[in-house]
């Protein structure tokens, strides 16, 4: 943890060599990130950003903005920015 109490992430997709794609979130991006076949998912819907869905096989994104800024975190504390 940091400072603030915060996780402190770890790149680990920029290793991943692996033929497995891995979907995963819980660290919120402005847009979908692909790295490695990997590929975060989590654009931050309780920060006021959108829910995104990754539909398989069709490699396509699905976006649903959210309505607000759930979190009350505004500014620097938002990872998203909103």
């Amino acid at each position: 943890m940091d400072e603030k109490g915060k996780p402190i992430r770890k790149d680990w997709f920029i290793e991943h060599k692996g033929k497995l794609l891995i979907v995963w979130g819980h660290d919120p991006k402005p847009e979908p990130m692909e790295v490695n076949n990997t590929i975060n998912i989590d654009q931050g819907a309780v920060f006021g950003g959108k829910l995104t869905c990754f539909r398989y096989p069709e490699h396509e994104f699905v976006f649903v903005e959210a309505l607000k800024n759930y979190s009350g975190k505004i500014g620097p504390d938002n990872p998203i920015g909103k």
